[in-house]
């Protein structure tokens, strides 16, 4: 059901059923005013200006919160009596697992959307797109980051961005993770993260020392005495449980085949954590060169995904 895939109570849902949009939009604007399917709007859109042109028959795709798509033939875009002639996403494909599933729950931000649901109840989740380069992983992720972190947004989230990159050595351990934080105290009021890693990281702190004071990092660094891994896993995950009390935090790591150790140990830390926490994990790889590379990250997804705490989104190329 419609009212379930968007989380909305079915009565509320019905509701929009009599209103008329026409007549709605008609009120503020002497133009003529058509309801349109918006994938059939957007493959309109394509038969006119884009290479749908160069067509006269073909299947037009549109992924975004779901997907959908439109039909030509014989150079004319059909609507069909419902309005809804290309509704792709109802198409039957195979899942991961060999099981039967809509388009729409394997080639959509719906699924994205459905696991940042559960992570605003509390339920901390995992995601792990999948693909080779080209597929599509980077585009979709960053456009699910813009959807949700906007400033004006009343149920916007800390969005915090960090990628890896490919090296001879293993590189600075949780790289990252502190390119994420990096990215996050520049596009955010660092004050807030700042104080939380004050609390609750101050190993991760030192990391960042343009956030403090002059002089104050190497005092910091002084009285931190040796630092261990053990350490600055339980320390990230005690200030991103904090960071996530007010809003929502979403971590999005890219080229996980790249990255180090130290990063793959502190998403199992964090996704296998009993505690409660509005944390979403969205991380992508490509499986052929983390195989290639024996890379422990696919270890790390299967075994999550085995035990529930996460799930796959594969990507790979139309047939």
């Amino acid at each position: 059901k419609w009212s379930d895939l968007v989380g909305i109570a079915a009565e509320k849902f019905k509701s929009w059923k009599d209103v008329d949009f026409v007549q709605e939009v008609a009120l503020f604007t002497d133009l003529p005013v058509f309801v349109v399917n918006d994938a059939t709007a957007a493959c309109h859109a394509e038969h006119l200006y884009g290479r749908g042109k160069e067509f006269r028959d073909y299947a037009y795709f549109f992924i975004g919160s779901f997907i959908g798509g439109g039909v030509a033939l014989n150079g004319t875009v059909l609507e069909g009596n419902q309005g809804n002639a290309g509704a792709l996403g109802s198409m039957r494909t195979t899942g991961p697992l060999g099981e039967s599933q809509q388009l729409i729950d394997v080639a959509s931000l719906h699924l994205l959307e459905a696991r940042l649901v559960e992570a605003r109840a509390g339920r901390r989740q995992a995601v792990f797109v999948t693909g080779d380069i080209g597929m599509g992983k980077t585009s979709l992720l960053r456009a699910f980051g813009r959807r949700h972190a906007a400033e004006e947004l009343e149920d916007r989230l800390h969005f915090a961005w960090g990628q890896c990159v490919a090296r001879q050595d293993e590189g600075e351990p949780f790289s990252a993770f502190l390119d994420a934080l990096d990215r996050l105290a520049r596009r955010e009021d660092p004050g807030q993260l700042l104080d939380v890693l004050r609390r609750s990281a101050p190993t991760w702190l030192a990391q960042l020392p343009w956030l403090l004071r002059p002089g104050e990092a190497d005092e910091l660094r002084r009285s931190l005495g040796p630092v261990s891994t053990p350490r600055m896993l339980r320390e990230f995950c005690g200030a991103a449980e904090s960071l996530a009390r007010d809003l929502p935090l979403a971590l999005l790591l890219e080229d996980l085949q790249w990255g180090d150790p130290a990063t793959v140990d502190l998403i199992g830390a964090l996704t296998e954590r009993a505690e409660p926490a509005r944390l979403l994990l969205l991380a992508s790889y490509r499986p052929v060169d983390a195989a290639m590379l024996e890379h422990p990250i696919a270890p790390l997804r299967r075994r999550l995904e085995q035990r529930g705490a996460a799930c796959e989104l594969p990507l790979e190329p139309l047939s």
